[in-house]
């Protein structure tokens, strides 16, 4: 207890040292790899620490669409959810109902009329229907009847790279596993067997997605949510969203920790108010 104790100790005291606070710069290539260059925070200039406690704020809270901040990409994320959702309830309404998008768009708009003092854009499915899947309850309304009209817009890939996927590493399901001889289920066999470039890495793991998850998610392109397949939207809603929302959060707490340090190395050089 007493050695715990002391470890924990030992460990704050160096994370609140702030000679050990460094700022690394953007990766360089040189010849065949990759260099990146550190400096001490406590060595920067008031204005270097400024500028830096800026970019950090930026890579937080930037609202650009086009270079969207972390905070702005969770948005994003929940949004390219709900739109899997929304497809996959509409899929499920006709397949177990035998309801079309266009008789549910009448029911929709019936509704809208009968309650013309409620507002349209606050409302969630559980309010106007009821023995619904517990996993689309909370679709807002004005989603679904956009889905309805297969005006959901394009799924847009460009922050689910290659890299970020196969991160997740592969585990084949047991029908898989049946078909395919296990000496060759080896990284070099599964990336043929995707179809991805062998520059890549892939590892088998027991959390991973099956061969099927996994071929599904790297052949994605950006696409209309109704042309996209049922396992590709099942595979984004309950795998692969939630992954890079937990990556981006992560991401959220680095940068709010080095704006912390940046803060600490200001105040120590004597500025206290800064931004």
């Amino acid at each position: 207890m007493l050695m715990e104790t002391r470890l924990k100790e030992a460990f704050s005291k160096k994370q609140n040292d702030i000679n050990n606070y460094i700022w690394k710069g953007p990766k360089v290539k040189v010849g065949d790899e990759f260099k990146q260059e550190t400096i001490k925070l406590v060595d920067c200039s008031i204005d270097q620490l400024k500028e830096y406690y800026n970019y950090c704020d930026k890579m937080i809270n930037n609202s650009s669409k086009k270079t969207p901040g972390r905070k702005m990409m969770l948005e994003i994320i929940q949004d390219q959810r709900n739109r899997c959702n929304t497809e996959l309830f509409l899929r499920w309404l006709n397949k177990e109902n035998q309801i079309s998008r266009f008789s549910f768009m009448n029911v929709i708009m019936t509704f809208f009329k009968n309650n013309p003092n409620l507002d349209k854009n606050s409302l969630i499915l559980d309010n106007i229907i009821g023995q619904c899947p517990y996993e689309f309850k909370n679709l807002p309304v004005t989603m679904v009847l956009d889905g309805c009209m297969d005006t959901l817009g394009l799924f847009l890939k460009k922050y689910i790279t290659v890299s970020f996927i196969l991160r997740q590493g592969v585990w084949p399901s047991e029908s898989e596993r049946k078909e395919l001889p296990k000496q060759k289920l080896t990284p070099e066999f599964i990336l043929n067997y995707l179809g991805v470039n062998p520059k890549h890495k892939v590892r088998l793991n027991s959390k991973g997605l099956s061969l099927e998850q996994m071929k599904a998610m790297v052949s994605l392109r950006n696409k209309k949510y109704s042309e996209m397949s049922t396992l590709q939207l099942e595979t984004l809603r309950n795998r692969i969203l939630y992954a890079l929302e937990s990556e981006i959060t992560f991401h959220i707490r680095q940068w709010e920790n080095r704006k912390k340090q940046i803060q600490r190395v200001l105040e120590s050089k004597g500025v206290n108010e800064f931004i």
